[in-house]
């Protein structure tokens, strides 16, 4: 997840200005997509991809907070 919020921070910094809603993560159901442990598709674990966006929420805003903007 660490990495996971650096890449958010990243790049939310990089696209400043140019965006205002951000997407998480487009249907976390699918399987395949999300590479962590304790989340596959359909016998995934809610607590991981709350974790997901708990954690892209956080690096959103912190690094919203260093663009200037609210």
């Amino acid at each position: 997840m660490e990495d996971w919020g650096n890449y958010v921070y990243q790049t939310v910094l990089h696209y400043k200005g140019h965006h205002r809603l951000l997407e998480v993560w487009n249907e976390p159901d699918g399987g395949g997509f999300l590479k962590v442990a304790g989340y596959n598709g359909a016998d995934a674990e809610p607590g991981v991809y709350a974790e997901l966006l708990k954690t892209a929420y956080i690096a959103a805003k912190r690094a919203k907070s260093q663009c200037g903007s609210s």
